[in-house]
C-alpha cells in the first residue's frame, strides 16, 4: 500500500491525503451505502473522483424465531459497520435493547447508541484485530 491511514474512516483517509489530490483521478470500490463524507471531502481539496458499488449491503432472509433463539444464547454481539447494525436492528426491533454490543470504530458506535443497544467496547484500532482486542479487554475486566 501505498498510504495507510492511522485510523480507518473516511477523515483520517482524507487528512493523509489532504493537499495531495487535485486533478487527480481517484476511483472508491465500495458498498453500495457507504457514507458520502469521503467522496465530498476529495472532490472539495479538487479530486476527480469515480465512485463504484462493488457490493450490496442487505437485510437477510432469515426466520426471526431462529435468530432470536440464536441470540438468547450469546453473550455478545459484534458489530463491524453501521449497516449491519441498523439491519441487526430492523430483524430484531426492540429487543435489541437487552444485548451487549461491541463496536469496530466510532461510526458504528454511534449507530449502536442511537439504536438504544448496550455498547460495552469499542475497538482503538478500527479493524478486525482491534476488535478482538477490545472484546478481550472487555471480559478480563
Amino acid at each position: 500500500a501505498d498510504l495507510v491511514p492511522e485510523k480507518y474512516i473516511a477523515e483520517s483517509i482524507f487528512e493523509s491525503l489532504c493537499g495531495k489530490v487535485k486533478g487527480r483521478k481517484i476511483l472508491l470500490p465500495r458498498s453500495d451505502i457507504a457514507r458520502k463524507d469521503l467522496v465530498e471531502l476529495l472532490t472539495s481539496d479538487g479530486a476527480i473522483v469515480e465512485e463504484v458499488s462493488i457490493y450490496k449491503t442487505i437485510t437477510p432472509n432469515i426466520s426471526i424465531e431462529e435468530l432470536k433463539d440464536t441470540i438468547s444464547k450469546v453473550d455478545l454481539v459484534t458489530f463491524t459497520s453501521s449497516s449491519t447494525a441498523d439491519n441487526f436492528a430492523k430483524l430484531l426491533g426492540s429487543e435489541i435493547r437487552n444485548l451487549k454490543a461491541a463496536s469496530i470504530g466510532p461510526i458504528t458506535t454511534k449507530t449502536i447508541k442511537s439504536l438504544k443497544m448496550k455498547l460495552v467496547c469499542e475497538a482503538k484500532e478500527f479493524t478486525i484485530e482491534g476488535l478482538v482486542e477490545a472484546i478481550v479487554g472487555y471480559y478480563k475486566k
